[in-house]
């Protein structure tokens, strides 16, 4: 027997027994045949466990570690129901941010366009006002009318006679450069009346004033006369005859309006404005001389 092949072990064989079946085949075993499927007490549906199988088993039918397992699944189970659960949650919470964020967005938007009508609404009303009172001032200095009895006939006419826009119109009527620097046109006894008493103590029409003046001149292309600007000499004369206060022409040149070739008005102006600083210098060192003479006087 050739050594380094493994010894086979002989097959065991059984005589009939009596009552056997013949016509089924014969069932050959070893000694390392397990026993049949349900041989020794074991229970169907356990092979070889015997009634160890049945010490693993619990009342309810389930093997070994079943508990475990369902104990296992339902905790998967309620992990993905609060993963689900959270996920929805932030869904709600975006999309209610996305529409709090579109209710506002829609808030500044009609918030604008209101902004916007308005502002032309009132932009509209100033334009009809304004052409009411040009309207109403080019009917009184068309009337011939002038001194007490044109102040007269804008008192009949209310609000609508606006001290400006009689300024810009009677400006507008003198025929030469030189006329208007001459300043003939504000004596009492032509149109400085009606001027000084509509323009009196209402700052905002006395700033209008000045943006009139620069409109007549800028109309004329800024000329000078005698030298000197047309436009100086009209702040010079309206300031010195008491016609327009310090605050309207401080008031027209820090404006941030832009109304016309304003810029060149300006430095047309620039001397003006300096000399007016140095006379309210020597209009306070006056007032304070007044004021030791009395106390001496005591």
């Amino acid at each position: 027997m050739d050594r380094g092949m493994p010894e086979r072990r002989p097959l065991r064989r059984f005589a009939p027994s009596a009552g056997e079946d013949l016509s089924r085949p014969r069932r050959f075993e070893d000694s390392r045949t397990p026993p049949p499927y349900g041989s020794r007490g074991n229970s169907p549906g356990l092979p070889f466990e015997g009634e160890r199988g049945m010490d693993r088993m619990d009342r309810s039918g389930v093997g070994p570690g079943g508990r475990g397992v369902e104990a296992a699944a339902a905790a998967k189970a309620a992990e993905a129901a609060a993963k689900a659960a959270e996920q929805e949650e932030k869904k709600a919470k975006r999309e209610l941010e996305a529409a709090k964020r579109a209710a506002e967005e829609e808030a500044r938007r009609a918030a604008k366009e209101a902004e916007v009508l308005r502002l032309k609404e009132e932009k509209e009303a100033k334009a009809k006002a304004a052409a009411e009172c040009a309207d109403v001032a080019k009917a009184l200095v068309a009337s011939g009318l002038k001194g007490k009895e044109l102040w007269a006939a804008a008192q009949e006419k209310g609000d609508a006679a606006k001290g400006s826009a009689i300024l810009e119109v009677v400006l507008g009527s003198v025929d030469s450069n030189e006329a208007l620097a001459s300043l003939g046109w504000m004596a009492g006894a032509q149109y400085g009346t009606v001027l000084k008493r509509r323009l009196a103590k209402d700052t905002t029409d006395q700033k209008e004033a000045v943006y009139a003046v620069q409109r007549v001149v800028e109309a004329r292309g800024y000329p000078k006369v005698g030298g000197d600007p047309l436009l100086e000499k009209l702040f010079h004369g309206l300031y010195g005859a008491d016609l327009l206060d310090e605050a309207a022409f401080t008031g027209w040149r820090d404006d941030d309006r832009e109304e016309g070739n304003k810029r060149k008005a300006v430095v047309q102006t620039t001397p003006w404005f300096q000399w007016l600083e140095t006379a309210d210098e020597d209009d306070d060192d006056e007032e304070e001389d007044d004021d030791i003479e009395e106390l001496n006087n005591i």
